[in-house]
């Protein structure tokens, strides 16, 4: 038998515009790692993942 908890944050208005930040700063990499992957043919992960040095060098996160 599987059980399902939820649980709902309540974090302080710092912690919010971290986790916003955070958020954001995720789903532009995905979508940037996504894109690089789609125009150069790059499906391995490590290729991939050599390519977060040099995003993380260009835009400051």
């Amino acid at each position: 038998m599987e059980y399902t908890y939820r649980f709902r944050l309540d974090p302080s208005k710092p912690a919010k515009v971290f986790l916003n930040k955070l958020v954001g700063s995720c789903r532009f990499l995905y979508n940037k790692l996504l894109e690089i992957s789609k125009e150069e043919k790059l499906y391995n992960y490590y290729e991939l993942k050599k390519r977060i040095v040099n995003l993380k060098k260009e835009y400051p996160f």
